[in-house]
């Protein structure tokens, strides 16, 4: 069992506390020892749970926003601010392929990529628009 198992939450904010009393259990292993040793801070209890969440992520980003942009050209939440997202070729919602590219360019380029669209042209497209060949419209 590893030591976020321990805590008995994988999420983010609460592993932090608990790798660091993981690593710091390795460090004082290490003093212990007497002898010049190498701690990695990066193992696999941290490698397993990081892969939990960064799983969960993905999951709730695929279902959150990828199949329905796909399906419908909006979430819930576009839903109630009354935009969709539309293909720029057909005008139509996008393929699952081209929603998961938007959402994964999105997801690494977070705020800069989007306020592109403030100084983009008339359809004022994010980077994550352009590099799926999408556009937000009312």
């Amino acid at each position: 069992m590893s030591t976020f198992q321990a805590v008995g939450s994988w999420w983010p904010l609460p592993m932090v506390p608990a790798a660091t009393a993981h690593l710091q259990a390795k460090v004082d292993a290490a003093r212990a020892g007497g002898r010049t040793t190498t701690v990695w801070l990066f193992d696999a209890a941290i490698a397993t749970d990081a892969g939990l969440v960064l799983g969960a992520v993905l999951l709730f980003g695929v279902f959150y926003e990828v199949l329905p942009t796909a399906r419908w050209g909006r979430t819930p939440g576009k839903k109630l601010l009354g935009v969709r997202v539309l293909a720029t070729g057909t005008l139509r919602p996008p393929t699952f392929g081209a929603a998961l590219l938007r959402w994964l360019v999105y997801a690494f380029l977070g705020l800069p990529g989007s306020l592109w669209c403030l100084v983009d042209g008339p359809r004022r497209r994010a980077w994550h628009d352009r590099a799926a060949g999408t556009y937000v419209a009312r």
